[in-house]
């Protein structure tokens, strides 16, 4: 960055071989404002993954952890604190894969790119991740939500007791639905929320429709459903009580998950008449497969009916996506578009506010 340029370098010329050098030895740029959101695309513009392969090191990251867990008991605590704090312990370690998986799932409709100049000679236009990447990072994510990834073992289950005076919840805690005692279902509710919740967010979901008609080769976003739906539905139910409820969280994970994206605004239309085929197709596989046992029954029977609620809606309840602003016509460039003039207001009245402050 300090460099100088060489004899009859200009500085310009400079800036292009320093960008250029960086770009050969694999440095590439993408703004943490491309890189952070939950719908980010760029499959190398990662915040804390690691390894060179995010597949790969999702499935370390997941027998890493398998290992931990396993071996988890109040040694994770100093001796004469209270064995609920085990529990500050167990969230970051549950959780260890949260990052790998936040890189992994940009594969899914991902997308490569650079911010390309015209005249560049590397310029990395924007590119399709190839499909069996894409496909392999798919697979790797829903192996994070079967019950076997997702059970705490028994004694873990049982050791955290309710919080004692001295010791106040935080928001470095699992939720719960237990009230005092330890929620043992509600680690796997929240990992297999963030992992579902993002592969179908509502830009992913998009991307992997638009690419899909560009490219039959590609995954198609109803292809990713209908995978992802056999995953979590169709597989049998586990012969331990534990498991098979964790399974039958996970189900009710995705459906909320389908619902939600069905009937949110955010969605493009294309992405929600995908989305509601696969809630039909959900709903008439249950019909079909109504459970052996009492509990499973009763929770298919549940689903199937919150998604016929769901289809059975008058039209005036159903969503409607939003409406894509229209650039600003003539004459050209005389006002930014109205989300950029609010918050232009509100970054003024920040500036001013101290001032009227000191007149008053």
């Amino acid at each position: 960055g300090y460099a100088q340029p060489d004899s009859g370098e200009t500085e310009a010329e400079l800036l292009d071989r320093i960008v250029q050098e960086g770009q050969d030895r694999g440095l590439l740029y993408i703004t943490d404002r491309d890189a952070r959101p939950a719908g980010a695309t760029h499959p190398q513009a990662n915040l804390w993954d690691n390894g060179e392969d995010v597949v790969e090191d999702l499935e370390r990251e997941m027998r890493v952890r398998q290992v931990a867990l396993d071996r988890f008991d109040e040694r994770t605590i100093r001796r004469g604190e209270p064995m609920a704090e085990l529990e500050e312990t167990l969230v970051p370690l549950y959780l260890r894969h949260r990052y790998q998986v936040e890189g992994t799932v940009k594969a899914v409709g991902g997308v490569t790119y650079s911010y390309a100049l015209r005249g560049d000679a590397d310029a990395r236009l924007p590119e399709p991740v190839p499909a069996e990447q894409q496909r392999a990072a798919l697979g790797a994510l829903l192996s994070t939500v079967t019950p076997e990834a997702l059970a705490l073992p028994a004694d873990v289950r049982s050791m955290i007791p309710p919080r004692p005076p001295g010791s106040p919840a935080s928001r470095e805690l699992f939720d719960g639905r237990t009230g005092l005692p330890f929620d043992a279902l509600a680690p796997a509710e929240v990992a297999s929320s963030m992992v579902l919740g993002l592969v179908v967010h509502p830009h992913r979901a998009m991307r992997l429709v638009s690419q899909h008609d560009a490219d039959a080769d590609l995954p198609s976003l109803r292809g990713v459903l209908d995978r992802m739906t056999a995953q979590v539905w169709e597989q049998d139910v586990p012969g331990d009580a534990h498991r098979a409820e964790l399974q039958r969280t996970v189900q009710q994970v995705w459906t909320d998950v389908l619902l939600d994206r069905a009937g949110g605004a955010a969605g493009a239309p294309p992405v929600q008449a995908r989305i509601t085929a696969e809630l039909r197709s959900i709903a008439d596989w249950l019909g079909d497969n109504r459970g052996g046992d009492a509990e499973t029954q009763a929770h298919r029977t549940e689903v199937r009916a919150a998604i016929e609620r769901f289809l059975g809606r008058s039209q005036d309840d159903a969503p409607r996506p939003a409406d894509l602003e229209t650039p600003p016509g003539s004459p050209i460039g005389s006002a930014p578009p109205a989300h950029v003039r609010q918050e232009q207001r509100k970054q003024a009245l920040e500036v001013w506010a101290p001032v009227q402050r000191c007149r008053r």
